[in-house]
């Protein structure tokens, strides 16, 4: 697939701006080539290539990953060189997911309904005020949140 190059605006007429759109796009066509060339489960785990000489460095998530595709290098090095890239090796490298956010700890727990009626029917049994007053006050609370 012939990709037409886009330089809209000012990073057409900036010469540095301008190489390195034709560089990315470049690498875009590949990863291309490296994804139609690899197994289709593996091709979405190709994250990224770099080429470092004559070799193809490729980005995966996991160490899995990369040995399926040393597994996969003759197929990914014949369709390279088939397109035209010099290409005599392929270094596989396990990158860090950074699109990978942990979930946020949060201090404000909720309280699930079912435990929130039983709260209130323990308070109206107590017979001591403030724990009575402590739990409406937890109660008062978890509804405004």
């Amino acid at each position: 697939m012939q990709r037409r190059p886009s330089r809209p605006g000012f990073v057409g007429r900036d010469p540095g701006l301008a190489r390195i759109v034709n560089r990315v796009g470049e690498l875009q066509q590949v990863l291309d080539l490296v994804r139609h060339a690899t197994p289709p489960e593996l091709a979405p785990l190709c994250q990224g290539v770099a080429w470092s000489g004559s070799t193809v460095v490729i980005g995966v998530p996991h160490s899995a990953a990369a040995t399926r595709l040393r597994l996969a290098a003759p197929a990914i090095l014949a369709a390279l060189q088939d397109a035209g890239w010099h290409a005599t090796a392929i270094l596989p490298r396990v990158q860090v997911n950074l699109n990978h956010e942990k979930p946020r700890r949060t201090n404000r727990l909720s309280i699930p309904p079912a435990a929130q009626k039983a709260f209130a029917d323990l308070a109206n049994t107590l017979e001591d005020k403030d724990l009575q007053d402590a739990i409406q006050t937890l109660l008062k609370h978890q509804k405004q949140s």
